[in-house]
């Protein structure tokens, strides 16, 4: 069946409200934080984390992705597709991915064709190197999600591909964390936007990823045509993985 061009812009302009409207849900009064009172809660927040990254070596999860692959300057739709993984994501060294179903436009694909795309930061803020790496600030105390939450700024101290930035919430309850939202300290080549919020729940003592969304944007003049990916994700199921 063909699609009609207003269809298409219909679905995009649907993943957008999808993936975008967690960035609206900062609500209520606001209260700012002092430098004393900030070094206290990131002192809490690493003492609380650090011993974590050493018990474990990484997170294994099960995960359902939409990805929609459109032209940003004509807002035509190029594909649309869905893909179940299962990716080991380790600490330090690099994911192991596998492919279990892999459709385009609703045609089956043979797992093998999956080209990931996906980039997370590799350097991790809330483990021994942290400190080290980032330079981190308590801003406020923020409502998320009916969630009230320290709002932490994170600056790389060195802006690579594999530094975050940006900012990561916390419940002041519990200090679990809750959210993050932010880019690359710098973008990779090929890359003229990237941005991602990630939402977390906790397994025993770990945060681990319960649903998140990406948006890039690729451009690479005669090699790369103009294309911008928006990607949704939902995490069926975690397992932490130890040595």
């Amino acid at each position: 069946m063909k699609i009609s061009h207003a269809y298409k812009i219909s679905i995009i302009c649907v993943m957008f409200v999808i993936v975008l409207l967690p960035y609206f849900d900062l609500a209520g009064e606001n209260a700012s934080i002092s430098v004393e009172q900030s070094e206290k809660i990131i002192n809490k927040i690493y003492e609380k984390y650090i011993p974590v990254y050493k018990k474990y070596t990484g997170i294994e999860s099960l995960r359902k992705i939409d990805i929609i692959e459109y032209n940003p300057n004509s807002i035509t739709l190029i594909n649309r597709s869905h893909v179940s993984v299962i990716r080991k994501d380790y600490f330090y060294k690099k994911p192991e991915i596998t492919i279990l179903r892999y459709l385009i436009d609703d045609d089956l694909k043979r797992p093998s064709d999956y080209q990931s795309r996906e980039i997370e930061p590799y350097h991790l803020v809330l483990d021994e190197q942290g400190k080290n790496l980032y330079l981190t600030r308590i801003m406020q105390s923020v409502t998320v999600s009916n969630q009230k939450c320290y709002q932490m700024q994170v600056t790389p101290r060195e802006k690579t591909p594999e530094h975050f930035e940006g900012y990561m919430y916390f419940r002041m309850d519990s200090l679990d964390l809750y959210l993050i939202e932010g880019t690359l300290g710098n973008l990779p080549y090929s890359f003229t936007e990237y941005s991602m919020k990630q939402y977390f729940d906790h397994l025993i003592d770990l945060p681990v990823l319960k649903s998140g969304s990406c948006i890039m944007r690729m451009y690479i003049p005669v090699l790369q045509p103009d294309r911008r990916f928006v990607f949704s994700v939902k995490v069926i199921t975690n397992k932490l993985l130890v040595d």
